[in-house]
This record gives structure tokens, C-alpha cells and sequence, in this order.
């Protein structure tokens, strides 16, 4: 019962969830604007100092940090033995969670700023400003396939039954088949997301930047239905079978 999230006075902060109580928290050395992972009693997230921490999630001791090259805005997602992370150098990262070496890095060409890498059995996929998404081996960071946008992907991907959902600055979501990065689908909105997007059953829903947030038939990118908020649309949805938040 605990709630762990950082903060732009460069804590990492951890609170009883039920009361609200402070239980401990830890300084980073500078913003920490990567929501964090939990796995295996560990807390995970990246800072704008460059690090990538790992904490014992009891107390909040520091069990080890990896240095990167530039700031780390990217939520980890956590696979077995490895986290993964994008970093504002370019490069993807898989770190050993348990030694803290490095088991891989995949250099893109340009940052990698929110987005999380998506984890599908043996592939990880991950957006970058340099207009791609990549599809690697996660085992080996060896390069699947890459798919080229009109803009930046800086949005973490979504997957469902062997597709992979991706919205880009250049306005499109898109559909594309997860063994090949091939184009099912592209829709276009008015103004571009790097909102991810939630799927519930049939139908994809997905914010932009131009105040909506859409609701997309799953199969052929239809817009059924779109819904006017007062600014941008930045974060995710949530979604259950009868209501959308």
C-alpha cells in the first residue's frame, strides 16, 4: 500500500497510500520527471541528471545508479532480469536489474524523450524524435524493423492481437503489424499526440493536441466519435467497458 512518484524538487518520494503519510523519500541531482517502475521490491525511474536509479523499495536506499549521457525523461518498463529506458543521448538502454551492467544500447538518431518502451514477448518497441519506431530483440537490442513517421513518435506504443498502435507529431496514429512494422491503418487528427493510446475491446482512444479526445475503430481506423476538451490532450486515457477517462 504505497505510492511512489518523483518530483521537480528532484525527490523520488514514497507515501503510505492509505493515509498519505510520508514514508521516506530520496534525492536525486536534479528533476525527476520519469514516472517510475516497481518490480521485485525495487523502484526504478530516470533524472534529468543523467542517472538511472534503483532503490529498495522499502527504504529507499540506493542500491545502484547507471550514468548516461544526457537527461532521462523516459518511464522504465521492466522485463525479467532487464529494465529498459530511452535517454535524451539517443540511445536505448537495457540494464541488468540485478548487477546494474549494461546488457545492451541501441543508438537512434535523435532523443528519446517520454516515451516508455513497450515489452512483447521477445520484442521491445520504442518511439524516438527522430521520427522512428524501432522493434528490436530485447535480448540483444539487435534491430527487428523500423517504421518512419512524418514527425516525431513520442508516445509510448500499444499493442493488440499482433498490432502495434503508435501516434506521432505529424498527426497520424498508426497501425502497424508487429512482425514487420507494415502500415494496416493510419488516422489522422488535426494536430499531433503524444497521448498513448487505450484499448478497450474494439476500439482504440487516443487525445491530441487539438482538444479531442477520438475513438477509433480497432480494425480500419475509423473515427466513430470524437469528444471536445476545453486545452491539449497530453496524457492517457483509461478506459473500462463502460466509461473512458
Amino acid at each position: 500500500n504505497k505510492i511512489f512518484f518523483g518530483a521537480n524538487d528532484s525527490n523520488l518520494y514514497c507515501l503510505d497510500a492509505i493515509n498519505g503519510k510520508l514514508l521516506w523519500k530520496f534525492k536525486a541531482g536534479s528533476w525527476i520527471q520519469s514516472s517510475p517502475a516497481i518490480a521485485r521490491g525495487k523502484v526504478f525511474f530516470g533524472s534529468l541528471d543523467n542517472y538511472f536509479y534503483c532503490l529498495d523499495a522499502r527504504n529507499g536506499t540506493l542500491l545502484w545508479k547507471f550514468k548516461t549521457e544526457n537527461k532521462i525523461y523516459s518511464p522504465p518498463t521492466v522485463d525479467k532480469n532487464l529494465v529498459f529506458f530511452g535517454s535524451y543521448d539517443h540511445y536505448i538502454y537495457a540494464v541488468n536489474i540485478l548487477t546494474s551492467e549494461l546488457a545492451w544500447k541501441f543508438k537512434t538518431k535523435n532523443k528519446i524523450w517520454v516515451a516508455s518502451p513497450l515489452v512483447i514477448g521477445d520484442q521491445i518497441f520504442v518511439g524516438s524524435m527522430d521520427h522512428f519506431l524501432y522493434c528490436m530483440d530485447k535480448r540483444t537490442g539487435n534491430l527487428n524493423w523500423s517504421f518512419k513517421a512524418k514527425s516525431s513518435i513520442e508516445t509510448s506504443p500499444s499493442y493488440d492481437k499482433n498490432r502495434i498502435f503508435a501516434a506521432s507529431w505529424d498527426s497520424y496514429i498508426y497501425c502497424l503489424d508487429e512482425k514487420t512494422g507494415k502500415i494496416i491503418w493510419k488516422t489522422k487528427m488535426k494536430n499531433k499526440s503524444c497521448s498513448p493510446a487505450a484499448i478497450v475491446e474494439d476500439k482504440l482512444f487516443v487525445g491530441s493536441w487539438d482538444k479531442y479526445l477520438y475513438a477509433i475503430n480497432i480494425s480500419n481506423g475509423e473515427i466513430l466519435w470524437k469528444f471536445q476538451a476545453k486545452d491539449r490532450i497530453l496524457t492517457a486515457a483509461v478506459a473500462s467497458k463502460e466509461f473512458i477517462y
